[in-house]
């Protein structure tokens, strides 16, 4: 089962949805962008690399035809119900 079948499994209608990836400007957070957007979610993709950042979207954009939006960030500096 893939990531889109355990998704849809659970109720999560991935062509209805917008999905962050951290880290998606490579390896496993690229590909599951990739994925998400062939499966017709919108997809937003954040790194440290702004530069990275860019070329990423611009070439999933180029094998897809689907718009991304990347966004710098380092989510590892979130301080999330940390007062």
């Amino acid at each position: 089962m893939n990531l889109i079948d355990l998704w849809e499994t659970y109720g999560f209608r991935i062509k209805t949805q917008g999905c962050y990836c951290t880290g998606g400007s490579k390896g496993r957070g690229y590909e599951t962008a990739c994925q998400l957007v062939r499966e017709g979610a919108k997809v937003s993709i954040c790194g440290r690399e702004k530069e990275t950042l860019k070329y990423t979207a611009s070439s999933i954009y180029q094998k897809t035809g689907e718009k991304i939006y990347a966004i710098q960030a380092d989510v590892s500096k979130l301080r999330i119900g940390r007062g």
